[in-house]
């Protein structure tokens, strides 16, 4: 693989210590992932799978017990802390992708098909998981969830304002009183509730999408690392492309979303939400992979490399909307698409060369 070197030393035994010490890793990281999963969905961004990043991590790492421990310790704490349902939401949307996963990596599956089938796998289990509890609870989910809230701040309520009126006297605001205090909470809260009842499927599947690519490259990274690898089982962020198929395909969905989005048909916006997600997540991650291998053709070394990505999520989530809402990803997300069709490797890039080898002649 071009620009990557294979150690073919483990770079650490999987010894009774290491073994141990792990373990002890995935009991907190299941825990901790737990008692984030309600934060995971709430936050207006891509729900990442922990429990399966963890557990494909550690799996890999220091062996089966260990890693199997994370999901175990997180699909039973969820049952106990949540509920049943809850249990089984986790089960679904995290223990069986990251079986998919591993059993892919013990196969040695290409690189390219096993990040597909684990991106694949991990959108349809959130879906799958989805229509359960629609089954389960009923249609209005994020609604039923807003007024679980409501409810609960009804009660609360009061008591929040009496801890938090001496901040606003402290800052000098004195007109501000408990009717003003409830009616700005409130109406925070159902401009929340508007905007989970159109994104949060959107974020959940842009979420799994991403979870699947981050276990496959995250799981093939540390068996390159110990040399458990074979050609084509692993490739660094610079080599990653969107094949042609996926790139037409996202173009399409996104054609049609718009188009839908226009006939009024119930669920037409969320489904464009969806398309809009999903097609703004591939190809960021097409255009990060593009920056890394300019940088690396240019002679940058990895820790430069990777700085610079980190630097950039960085900045794309803290910059949230500019441009009238259009970010620094969604500037990316165009950047990726026009390699994904005109670059180097892109999906339109044969019939280009074509066309100008035919004026030469």
């Amino acid at each position: 693989m071009e620009g990557w070197q294979i150690d073919s030393r483990p770079i650490a035994s999987r010894g009774p210590g290491r073994i141990i010490g792990l373990s002890i890793l995935a009991i907190v990281s299941g825990i901790a992932s737990t008692l984030l999963l309600p934060t995971t969905y709430l936050l207006p961004m891509p729900c990442l799978l922990l429990l399966a990043l963890f557990s494909v991590a550690i799996w890999q790492s220091a062996g089966r017990i260990p890693g199997a421990l994370v999901l175990v310790i997180g699909t039973g704490f969820a049952a106990w802390l949540y509920g049943w349902l809850a249990g089984l939401f986790v089960l679904i949307t995290q223990a069986v992708p990251a079986g998919i996963t591993l059993y892919c990596m013990e196969r040695s599956t290409p690189f390219e098909s096993q990040a597909i089938v684990d991106a694949a796998c991990a959108v349809a289990c959130s879906v799958l998981a989805v229509l359960m509890l629609v089954m389960l609870l009923g249609q209005n989910l994020v609604e039923q969830g807003a007024q679980f809230v409501t409810a609960a701040m009804d009660e609360i309520l009061p008591q929040t304002w009496e801890n938090v009126r001496p901040m606003f006297s402290a800052y000098g605001i004195m007109n501000y009183d408990y009717n003003q205090f409830s009616s700005d909470f409130y109406g925070t809260l159902s401009l929340m509730t508007v905007y989970y009842e159109y994104h949060l499927l959107a974020n959940m599947v842009c979420g799994a999408c991403l979870s699947g690519l981050l276990a496959a490259a995250w799981g093939n990274w540390i068996r390159a690392k110990q040399g458990r690898m074979v050609s084509g089982s692993y490739q660094p962020l610079a080599e990653w492309r969107l094949p042609a198929n996926l790139t037409y395909g996202l173009l399409l969905m996104l054609a049609l979303g718009f188009v839908l989005s226009g006939t009024g048909l119930q669920g037409a916006v969320k489904a464009r939400a969806i398309v809009n997600a999903l097609a703004k997540l591939l190809f960021c991650v097409q255009a990060f992979a593009a920056l890394d291998a300019s940088a690396r053709d240019s002679g940058q070394s990895k820790g430069r490399r990777a700085f610079r990505v980190v630097l950039l999520l960085i900045a794309g989530a803290m910059a949230g909307g500019i441009l009238n809402g259009f970010g620094l990803f969604g500037l990316l997300a165009v950047v990726g698409c026009c390699v994904a069709l005109f670059g180097k490797h892109g999906a339109l890039r044969s019939y280009i060369d074509q066309i100008n080898q035919d004026k030469n002649e």
